[in-house]
């Protein structure tokens, strides 16, 4: 059965977007990398591609990753000159020798594979990146959690996982990071294992505080779990408690699919929330629901 499952409530467009490529009969790949981007684009998102906030020195800064369960992976960071990141790590991952490619590395790749890189880095910013970014530089604002931004209150990685009729797995993650962020700074998304994972036990994308939760491995460790019989709701769960009881502070988020396109998802902190799309349904009629929280305390978010 084909299905997807994306974190976040704002990744519902880019759910959608999936949904009506996998129901036209294509790919997963293509539907993650095309849900992925939609996000990616929407400036009500503050925390990937072009409504993403910048680094500490005004740019922004994404990263991208695209995985498949045959092993095909490619991936982008720290790259600049592009609204979106996304489209850059599928290029990697059809056209290049590498896995992964960064910083001035990627955009010369991008470029090379006809991605239009913007001539002016304030093109860049969308006008809420560009004030929030103002007050970051008058002391109005730190890096640490904001959540006055009603718009949007709930930004963080979009990561998304599709089946497609011929039971094939594909996930993937895009961000801008954390804001404000120390130039070339990566957290766990654009790497396999961690902030995503795909093989023919499952797959799993995660979403939450990157520099604490690479330790953990999350996306395969989820997997692994899945591979020892659990089921991806009790696989993610255990995650989460894992994550928790060694780190109480860190918000960890977790969303799973099984070969058979069974979806699961848990956080730390309560106030993580899923999409979820799956055949026999309208492209447009998505699900959106609250993910089991293994702790009472509730999500802060950074990057609005």
């Amino acid at each position: 059965m084909s299905s997807i499952v994306a974190t976040w409530a704002f990744s519902g467009p880019g759910v959608v977007t999936a949904a009506g490529i996998l129901a036209n009969g294509g790919g997963a790949l293509d539907a993650v990398e095309h849900g992925i981007h939609a996000v990616e684009l929407d400036t009500r998102v503050t925390s990937a591609g072009y409504g993403g906030l910048p680094n500490a020195l005004g740019r922004l800064q994404l990263d991208a990753a695209l995985m498949t369960d045959d092993g095909r992976i490619g991936a982008v960071m720290a790259l600049e000159g592009f609204r979106a990141a996304v489209p850059a790590a599928r290029h990697v991952l059809d056209h290049s020798p590498h896995s992964i490619l960064g910083g001035d590395g990627a955009a010369a790749f991008a470029t090379g594979h006809g991605m239009v890189a913007a001539t002016d880095t304030a093109q860049l910013l969308s006008p809420h990146a560009k004030k929030r970014y103002r007050q970051f530089r008058n002391g109005e604002i730190s890096p640490g959690p904001h959540r006055d931004h009603a718009t949007m209150p709930h930004t963080d990685t979009v990561g998304m996982i599709a089946r497609d009729a011929d039971g094939r797995l594909a996930a993937g993650c895009a961000t801008s990071g954390m804001q404000f962020k120390a130039p070339g700074r990566v957290g766990d998304s654009p790497i396999v294992g961690a902030g995503l994972y795909a093989d023919e036990a499952g797959a799993a994308v995660a979403s939450g505080d990157g520099d604490q939760m690479l330790r953990f491995c999350i996306a395969f460790l989820v997997v692994e779990q899945m591979r020892g019989g659990e089921e991806v709701q009790l696989a993610c769960e255990a995650a989460m408690r894992r994550v928790h009881a060694a780190d109480p502070k860190c918000q960890a988020a977790v969303t799973g699919m099984s070969p058979d396109g069974g979806v699961g998802a848990a956080a730390t902190h309560g106030g993580f929330r899923v999409v979820r799309w799956r055949a026999g349904t309208g492209a447009e009629d998505v699900q959106n629901e609250e993910a089991r929280a293994v702790s009472e305390t509730t999500w802060k978010h950074s990057c609005v």
